[in-house]
């Protein structure tokens, strides 16, 4: 059984003491699936795909930002914290750059969010709200800011609201 496991943090280490690392082959790809003994998912089903992105529509990706979680919520998630839900648009449509499928969406990501899934509901799945997981949060696209100051020009990266996704497609490209 694998799962994608989103910012590991010490309440999953026990469970993933015995745990084996599959990672991608491509370095530009930063995605890997752990394998293990005990049983980590509740039972929501979830679709692995690309296939009905479209281009301005809603993506949501979960994630644990600064070591944070929500808190009373553990009887939604098999009693493991349960993440921050974030939002935005898919600016782009999936296109590969150095060996990786990728894509964006406009929204606001922090620090926690990377390895987390990007989630959408594809239009012929809004009746049952059956969820898609499109893709691996690989962080905020930075931009370089100047800005001058009685000292002098300071200069500085700050988060640009593009969230770099890459492809759930690189998940059948591991070898378990």
């Amino acid at each position: 059984m694998w799962f994608i496991i989103a910012g590991l943090t010490s309440f999953l280490l026990q469970s993933l003491m015995h745990s084996t690392v599959h990672k991608y082959v491509n370095e530009n790809v930063d995605i890997a699936i752990l394998t293990v003994d005990e049983d980590l998912s509740n039972r929501l089903l979830a679709r692995m795909t690309i296939g009905g992105v479209l281009l301005s529509g809603d993506a949501y990706f979960l994630g644990f930002p600064y070591g944070k979680f929500m808190e009373d919520t553990a009887y939604l998630n098999n009693n493991y914290p349960t993440p921050y839900i974030r939002k935005g648009i898919f600016s782009t449509l999936p296109f590969t750059k150095d060996g990786v499928e990728m894509f964006y969406i406009d929204g606001m990501n922090n620090p926690g969010f990377s390895g987390g899934p990007c989630v959408f509901i594809a239009a012929e799945d809004r009746a049952t709200f059956i969820p898609s997981v499109c893709g691996i949060v690989k962080g905020y696209f930075p931009h370089e800011r100047e800005v001058n100051t009685p000292f002098g020009p300071y200069s500085f990266e700050e988060n640009s609201g593009l969230v770099e996704i890459h492809s759930i497609r690189h998940l059948n490209e591991i070898e378990i």
